[in-house]
């Protein structure tokens, strides 16, 4: 039998399992199926057989014998219901010629003028013998079928044109047989295709991030059983966004392919190099310790800043490299201190490899955000950060407390269920808690930021997940994420547009807005509230969604609301906030 690679093609696998010898592979995947579909044409083909007994016959239909056959049927079709898992593999092998037999023994005892008709019952055994088995064993059983055919044709006398019915019937049969099987091999196609869409990133042809979850537990499974470390790259394009930005997505979708297959060059065949999203990629080296893994991320690292400053792109890639049982002995450690040398690498410059460490968790901590074991996992905690933020920036927890209160208020305007707006109203306290990972100068700065500040900015939606999902909040961390895209699609960080937003982020980003407008910042004075509204009202459609502006311009109009959304009181609620949250 011949072994099939997993790296083949789809369409060269459909062939083979067409073309060569997959029997035993049918038979164990489909036995359930193939136990069905024969005791579906036994049963019924035995019913139509004595159906026919009812209607006029040949005069030299032997009706007893006949009966029998039919009987002999539906026992066989008894015992594929019963006993369909313990028959052997041969005995759904031979099925078909079983079913060649009765066809045959019908033909004779149906009489010499039912020839032609009860020979249509050899269609269904050539179906089913194409369908579920090899093209060469599907060939014997049409070919025995045949053959019975013509045995039948020469035992009964008096049979005319024998020969023409033998010859349509034998035609008949290969040609629809061989046709079946093309659908089965299309079928197996389409199937095989769907299969590998579910795990293939589609524009640069790598592994997804499932794909790449799944191939990371089953390598720690492995490394594990054996007792060896495997290391795990993390690497991200540096300034990538500027691309995009000024030469469009297409010549960004471009780089991406021309980067990943620089990158699967410098590997070895049994390294899993996926891409996780946007300009983020993964790798996982197995049998790697941690000086062999730093040295692939550093040959990657050149690779692509080598070959790609010479077409004036300037492209470079941080790295950061996390070893199994060193860093991490679960899939979530490993990812988390992997991701934390990667900011790491970003921090101290970019374009660099930096290996996880407990100085590496230092720093980082001083940034706010701790070691694979020291993210911040309590509400309270990044409570806290986000405070910090806010007193840090504007010198008072106010801005980040009175924007989840417009938050929650929209939600109850806009329908949304009570434990929603909830929610809604912890991710507006804590959309803006990735600042902690931006420099406060930057922050601070009393004029326009310039565009290295822009992009270190623009970061900090990213850090404020990462820190919301390491504390379980997974629906809050997408919120935080996108609450700076604009259905336009002109946002950041990832340029979505209107029907790619969460209606939750849409509602954040108003909030925001709204109460950024109508207080001081560093670069800039209040608006009054009117020029505030009026500013709403002008982006709706571009920046800010016209559903929630709608819901929060009406809500302005209330006193009772603004006077509830601007009070200083809402920090003595955030401990009863943290608790509901948490159940």
């Amino acid at each position: 039998m011949l072994e099939m690679s997993p790296h083949l093609d789809p369409p060269l696998k459909a062939r083979l399992r067409f073309s060569s010898g997959m029997s035993t592979t049918r038979i164990v995947e489909d036995r359930a199926l193939m136990a069905r579909t024969f005791a579906y044409l036994f049963g019924i083909g035995g019913t139509l057989a004595l159906l026919t007994l009812l209607l006029p016959g040949s005069p030299d239909r032997a009706e007893l014998p006949f009966a029998a056959v039919a009987v002999e049927a539906y026992l066989t079709t008894a015992l594929f219901i019963l006993a369909y898992d313990r028959l052997p593999q041969w005995f759904f092998r031979i099925s078909p010629m079983l079913g060649n037999l009765l066809v045959a023994l019908a033909i004779v005892f149906g009489g010499t003028q039912a020839t032609g008709a009860y020979a249509l019952f050899y269609f269904w055994v050539a179906l089913a013998a194409f369908y579920f088995f090899e093209l060469r064993w599907a060939m014997v059983c049409g070919a025995v079928a045949s053959i019975s055919y013509a045995g039948v044709l020469n035992f009964q006398s008096g049979v005319q044109l024998g020969q023409l019915k033998w010859l349509m019937l034998t035609g008949g049969l290969f040609v629809s047989g061989v046709i079946m099987g093309l659908l089965r091999s299309r079928a197996e196609h389409l199937v095989g295709q769907l299969s590998t869409a579910a795990s293939i990133d589609v524009l640069t042809g790598l592994p997804n991030r499932r794909e790449f979850d799944t191939k990371l537990r089953h390598e720690l499974a492995r490394a594990k059983r054996v007792g060896i470390e495997f290391g795990l790259v993390w690497l991200d394009l540096d300034r990538f966004q500027p691309i995009n930005d000024s030469a469009g997505h297409h010549a960004g979708d471009l780089l991406l392919e021309r980067v990943a297959r620089l990158m699967r060059s410098e590997l070895r065949e049994s390294d899993t190099l996926a891409r996780l999203g946007g300009d983020e990629f993964g790798v996982i080296v197995p049998e790697a310790a941690q000086v062999d893994t730093y040295l692939l991320a550093e040959r990657l690292r050149k690779r692509v800043r080598e070959t790609l400053e010479d077409g004036g792109n300037g492209l470079t890639v941080s790295a950061g490299v996390a070893i199994f049982g060193r860093h991490g002995s679960t899939p979530q450690e490993l990812i988390a201190a992997g991701e934390q040398a990667l900011l790491a690498a970003k921090r101290l410059g970019r374009d660099r490899t930096v290996i996880f460490s407990d100085e590496v968790a230092s720093n980082l901590l001083e940034l706010g955000l701790g070691a694979a074991n020291e993210l911040p996992t309590s509400l309270e905690t990044i409570l806290s950060l986000a405070e910090l933020v806010d007193v840090n920036q504007m010198g008072s927890a106010r801005h980040s407390q009175v924007v989840g209160r417009y938050a929650e208020a929209m939600g109850e305007k806009i329908g949304l269920y009570p434990d929603d707006v909830q929610r809604l109203r912890l991710a507006g306290i804590l959309h803006d808690v990735g600042k902690i990972g931006v420099r406060g100068s930057i922050l601070a700065k009393p004029g326009p930021l310039t565009a290295a500040e822009m992009e270190e900015m623009r970061t900090h939606p990213e850090i404020g997940a990462r820190i919301a999902r390491n504390a379980g909040l997974s629906d809050i961390a997408l919120w935080i994420s996108a609450h700076h895209e604009r259905p336009d699609g002109r946002g950041y960080p990832l340029g979505l547009s209107e029907g790619e937003i969460p209606l939750e982020a849409r509602i954040l980003a108003v909030g925001d807005a709204y109460e950024a407008m109508t207080n001081d910042r560093a670069y800039r004075s209040a608006m009054n509230e009117s020029k505030a509204r009026a500013e709403l009202r002008r982006n709706a459609g571009s920046q800010f969604d016209e559903r929630v502006i709608e819901a929060f311009l009406s809500l302005l109009e209330s006193d009772a609301f603004d006077e509830l959304a601007r009070t200083n009181g809402v920090q003595a609620e955030m401990s009863s906030l943290s608790a509901s949250s948490t159940k």
